[in-house]
């Protein structure tokens, strides 16, 4: 028996997207003091993949990031659909207001363990990533359905489709307690 499930996307309010003329000032106003401004010079407007040591040790072994992979959160919504866990901030936060306080635990600041963070290829992975509007709009189709564990970053949490070969990536940052080595970029 075959079951076919038909989303409903609502539109979702989205920020108009950034260019080099936007005023940056505004951008990751939600970050606490103690990340250095060179650290959010690097991730801001790019799509990345965070994730701690022992995944990294994987992904490297491995040569992709997988949706299954050893997740912080095991009850993600972009797991439970097969999907790899990505960060946009290519929007500012202004678009998920509540997911900025949560950069201690991105970033590793709240513990001794290195946080990797892997710069994805937009370009490369395009024809199977979902934006944060339509991951949001997933995840409220999914919450409307009775999923009401599944966590997200509203606003800011993308979602690529399957794996993601290393290829597809640009740079990998290693962050000890929120910092770059040497504390610059």
């Amino acid at each position: 028996m075959s079951t076919s499930l038909r989303l409903a996307v609502q539109p979702v309010k989205v920020p108009p997207p950034l260019t080099d003329e936007t005023d940056k000032s505004l951008r990751r106003e939600g970050a606490p003091d103690w990340i250095e401004d060179v650290l959010l010079q690097k991730l801001d407007g790019r799509l990345w993949h965070a994730t701690t040591e022992r995944a990294w040790r994987a992904i490297m072994a491995d040569g992709i990031i997988r949706p299954d992979a050893e997740a912080v959160y095991r009850n993600g919504f972009c797991r439970s659909i097969g999907a790899v866990s990505l960060f946009d901030l290519s929007l500012p936060d202004r678009a998920a207001p509540v997911a900025a306080t949560h950069w201690s635990a991105w970033l590793g600041g709240l513990d001794d363990e290195p946080r990797y963070w892997i710069e994805i290829d937009r370009a490369a992975v395009s024809e199977r990533l979902l934006t944060p509007a339509e991951t949001l709009a997933r995840w409220r189709l999914a919450l409307n359905e009775g999923s009401r564990t599944l966590r997200i970053i509203a606003g800011l949490e993308a979602a690529h489709q399957g794996p993601i070969a290393l290829l597809s990536t640009c740079q990998v940052l290693r962050l000890t307690r929120g910092c770059l080595p040497g504390g610059a970029g």
